[in-house]
């Protein structure tokens, strides 16, 4: 009931609080669910794992949003506009680490919002706006019913690397660091490593969101906002592994970090990471 409450004024505070991008436009920012609802649904859990070289998941479902190692990702709303070029990856990052970091329910269509700019799709710098507005719209509503915010606290900084060794350093970083709660205790959320596995193990990580390039649109250039949740080393092969779809994917480093180098265009540029800080 507090959840339900506090995503309606969550969602009033977004209408003072979201502002104006002045980036360049791009052309397509997500694929909409409807391109990828069929082939989530017509498998089950089982029938969709596909094997990496390492014998490791290349992607499993998230069923109703909760991944296998406890993790969050939502479905993906269908992209508006004309040809659906106003994509909703950025809001979907932004529930998943929503509920990662304040474990609060808050679907994409309820942080929309917090992300609105003139160009399609979500600029980094509107993620990073978006992200600490809502922090901000959080601390509001506990303040007012003097309770304690269930969120860390820290700033969301959009960060650029120089390369791919320097983005994967970005990752890393972000990922392993820890943040003070409300109560002055530092905390990150936990990630089951290697779910239904004899050597499964919870660890700490601080998701982050990646702008990348999909591969699901033929018609110019499609980038899509991901969910990082962990990066490992297994059997020296390092390991990447995000969320998005409602699905978790495990790939390699040196994949991931092409996908990450090829979203230059107008005013965004490769490397690009969003990570509470």
């Amino acid at each position: 009931m507090k959840n339900m409450f506090f995503i309606k004024f969550i969602t009033c505070t977004a209408l003072i609080c979201f502002s104006f991008s002045s980036s360049a436009e791009i052309k397509d920012a997500c694929q909409t669910f409807g391109q990828q609802e069929g082939v989530s649904f017509l498998f089950n859990f089982f029938s969709k794992v596909k094997n990496s070289s390492n014998g490791t998941p290349k992607y499993v479902i998230c069923e109703n949003t909760i991944c296998p190692d406890g993790t969050t990702s939502f479905r993906q709303p269908k992209s508006e506009g004309i040809k659906g070029s106003e994509g909703k990856c950025g809001q979907t990052a932004a529930a998943n680490l929503f509920k990662a970091f304040c474990n609060i329910d808050a679907p994409p269509t309820l942080l929309d919002n917090f992300f609105w700019d003139p160009t399609p799709g979500v600029h980094p710098n509107t993620l990073e706006l978006g992200m600490n507005n809502i922090w901000r719209a959080d601390k509001i509503h506990r303040d007012r019913r003097e309770e304690k915010s269930t969120c860390p606290i820290g700033v969301w900084k959009k960060r650029v690397a120089a390369d791919a060794n320097d983005f994967l350093g970005l990752i890393n970083y972000g990922l392993r660091k820890k943040h003070r709660n409300s109560r002055g205790a530092f905390t990150q959320p936990k990630r089951n490593r290697f779910p239904k596995n004899s050597l499964s193990k919870p660890v700490d990580v601080s998701p982050l969101a990646v702008l990348i390039e999909s591969d699901g649109k033929k018609d110019g250039l499609s980038l899509h906002w991901v969910t990082v949740v962990d990066m490992y080393y297994l059997n020296n092969d390092c390991r990447i592994i995000y969320n998005t779809w409602e699905e978790q994917y495990d790939t390699s480093c040196s994949d991931f970090s092409k996908k990450a180098s090829k979203t230059t265009f107008g005013s965004l540029e490769p490397y690009t990471v969003v990570r509470l800080e």
